[in-house]
């Protein structure tokens, strides 16, 4: 619907607590933009709605760059210098940021004089799921841990990366709120964690003699660990953090597996859940049945460094390169190499030895704030979180490391199949480091720059990052590197021209550590000479397209996938409302360019809609520094 303020502009009093004009000198104009805040569902207006125009300072001074929607939804800005780069988000209790043009990329072109009065904003209501967990008999499970995994393109392959834990109530009822849409994997993990039968209380608690002194001193009770069932001479089981059913008729030890909805043991055999904004779903309910398990012990080979006061994770074969809290079982390896898994169920699994543990995580909007609990035994644990944006989908490496050299891993294969496993041996390896320096083009100013190691099939078990200053040093290294294919990401003052080493490029070919050899002297160029492209984008009538989206992406096909994190060579962007479009800080190389509806802005994920878009794309030769002009019409 269409809304015309009748009389004049529209002028709207500042909420309290709106944001405050800055002190930057703002610029005096003449243009206005005016528009109502709509619910996406039912089409009605949204009040009390807080709506920002960006950029800053664009108005003059006294003006200010937020308000809030009347009665009826509406909002106006007015005395508005021309520009080509406006934009408008809303926000509001109980929905998801709306914006104009249904991204946040999407942008006003306003002339000197000019009134735009039709920017609609639609506004979306999060979705949300739940049901139960019970148990062999039907009874409720309480305080159950449940976790939501979505189903997301990261380096051009469909994954599943983790969210948010909740756990049942006394009714064995969950729910997860403020969700996107998208497709969803609801799994309830059971995690059966071993540590030596001579593991002191501190120890299992997680805590060295200096930190249970300092809450003694602080006069504050020392953390005691999770109660243990003795179910080995050497080992014990740790209990109380995941259910435990009771043992077999015949006496032996059971567990509850862990479970994917509906009833799947891994879950690449699960159901994905596909919501809809401000969807409902009710229902998924999971039913836990106990198994018969086998006990697994073994040894780790290598130097003690690497070993001691090391956790190893065993994982379902199929998702070795998951985090934390896909394990089947963990273990606390003894001083002398030696280690036990109980009660392990029947599958194929991975038993991962490294003392860096990372995942993409969902951010925000899947739940409450809990996490999974550490393995039990892991001494001066630290955690960190990097974002990164694959286009649509806000994820975040996280990544938690225990005390001890980093500069070990190590894998074994292992199946299980009832019976009892012994002399399971896992190698440890040198981890890889990747040691570079760095060479400016043009007028390329130091700046700060941070260095990545991606995983180049975005598996982020493989993350290993490190952040430099150039103005100290025009080096940096990156270490524990495990066996696999990682690219190089380098953001800050300018793009990556070159990436060379031992007289090969490597701009974009991934280095493999799966032979545990370092690479030393690698050279990475960079410039200010990226090149741009930009045009003009109609509909089917010849009208300038001004909700739409341009996508550039190379010809070369293999460079759609396995590019890590973030493509250096893909890139999208709304058109502005006059039909226009502008796409920069590429490569050198040869692109398909193609004009899309906007709720495509982010399809170039999936190789397979970039594989239909590239049989009616535009093409264009781009050089360094150079600008290449393409109209296009919308497809």
């Amino acid at each position: 619907m269409r809304y015309l303020v009748l009389v004049g502009i529209l002028l709207l009093e500042v909420a309290a607590g709106a944001q405050q004009p800055s002190q930057v000198p703002m610029v005096n104009g003449t243009g206005a933009i005016s528009g109502v805040v709509i619910d996406s569902a039912t089409r009605q207006p949204v009040t009390g709605a807080i709506v920002n125009l960006g950029p800053a300072n664009r108005g003059p001074i006294g003006q200010p760059t937020s308000q809030v929607t009347d009665g009826r939804g509406r909002f106006v800005f007015r005395d508005l210098p021309a520009s080509e780069a406006y934009t408008l988000s809303a926000a509001r209790f109980g929905y998801f940021s709306g914006f104009y043009g249904r991204s946040a990329g999407s942008r006003i072109a306003l002339t000197e004089g000019q009134w735009f009065n039709d920017a609609t904003i639609l506004m979306n209501r999060p979705a949300a799921l739940g049901g139960s967990v019970t148990d062999e008999h039907g009874d409720p499970v309480v305080g159950a841990y449940v976790r939501i995994l979505g189903q997301v393109f990261v380096a051009g392959q469909s994954q599943l990366v983790g969210g948010v834990v909740v756990t049942t109530d006394d009714r064995g009822m969950y729910r997860f709120s403020n969700l996107q849409p998208g497709k969803y994997v609801v799994a309830v993990p059971n995690v059966q964690a071993s540590v030596p039968a001579s593991i002191t209380a501190l120890q299992l608690a997680g805590l060295t003699q200096q930190s249970a002194d300092f809450y003694t001193s602080s006069g504050r009770p020392v953390p005691a660990g999770d109660p243990t069932i003795d179910l080995d001479p050497g080992a014990t089981l740790v209990i109380g953090r995941f259910p435990t059913p009771a043992h077999a008729p015949d006496g032996r030890p059971r567990a509850y597996r862990s479970v994917y909805f509906p009833n799947a043991a891994a879950a690449i055999d699960s159901s994905a859940i596909d919501l809809q904004y401000g969807e409902e779903r009710t229902g998924i309910d999971i039913k836990l049945e106990p198994v018969l398990t086998s006990r697994i012990s073994g040894v780790v080979q290598g130097p003690p460094e690497a070993f001691t006061n090391l956790t190893l994770r065993m994982i379902p074969a199929n998702m070795d390169d998951a985090g934390e809290g896909t394990e089947i079982a963990t273990t606390l390896v003894r001083e002398d190499g030696r280690f036990t898994f109980l009660n392990v169920p029947v599958g194929s699994y991975t038993i991962i030895a490294r003392r860096t543990t990372s995942e993409l995580n969902l951010v925000g909007g899947v739940g409450g704030p809990r996490s999974l609990p550490r393995p039990p035994g892991s001494l001066s644990s630290s955690m960190s979180s990097t974002s990164i944006s694959t286009g649509g989908s806000n994820l975040s490496v996280v990544t938690h490391s225990d005390s001890g050299s980093q500069g070990y891993w190590g894998r074994a294969g292992v199946s299980v199949d009832g019976k009892d496993l012994a002399d399971v041996v896992v190698t440890m390896q040198r981890a890889v480091t990747l040691s570079a320096r760095i060479v400016r083009e043009g007028a390329l100013a130091p700046s700060m720059v941070f260095a990545a190691a991606d995983p180049a099939k975005g598996t982020a078990a493989l993350s290993s990052t490190r952040t430099f200053n150039p103005q100290e040093t025009d080096g940096f290294v990156i270490e524990g590197l495990m066996g696999g294919e990682y690219v190089l990401r380098l953001s800050g003052n300018g793009i990556v021209k070159s990436i060379v080493w031992d007289g090969e490029d490597y701009t974009t070919r991934p280095f493999d550590a799966s032979a545990g050899k370092d690479f030393n002297g690698v050279v990475v160029t960079m410039t200010d000479q990226g090149a741009a492209v930009s045009g003009s984008v109609h509909d089917a009538r010849g009208a300038a397209a001004t909700d739409a989206a341009v996508i550039v992406f190379p010809v070369e096909r293999r460079l759609w996938t396995n590019y890590g994190f973030v493509p250096a060579r893909i890139k999208s962007s709304a058109t502005t409302t006059s039909g226009t479009y502008r796409l920069q800080n590429l490569p050198a190389g040869e692109y398909f360019v193609t004009a899309v509806q906007t709720s495509d802005l982010n399809a170039w994920q999936n190789p397979k809609f970039l594989e239909q878009a590239a049989g009616s794309a535009a093409r264009v030769t781009l050089e360094w520094g150079g600008k290449g002009t393409v109209d296009l019409t919308v497809k």
